[in-house]
């Protein structure tokens, strides 16, 4: 994770690769929690961790924060 997000410590001004994880587990609880109402648009097995992915990446660029505290 740290060489994945490593090109991102440009666009935050508080670089923690701590709270990317934090970040991260936090958007799998949707996608992975069987206590929640089923998320048809993520499913693990259509490649739909990519596109999660990539949505992460888009929030850290324009949003200059993270998503937990």
């Amino acid at each position: 994770m740290q060489l994945e997000f490593q090109p991102y410590r440009k666009y935050l001004d508080d670089y923690n690769l701590q709270r990317i994880i934090d970040d991260w587990i936090f958007l799998l609880i949707f996608v992975g929690n069987d206590f929640l109402p089923k998320l048809y648009c993520f499913e693990i097995r259509k490649g739909q961790l990519d596109q999660l992915i990539d949505i992460f990446k888009k929030y850290l660029k324009s949003n200059n924060g993270y998503i937990t505290n």
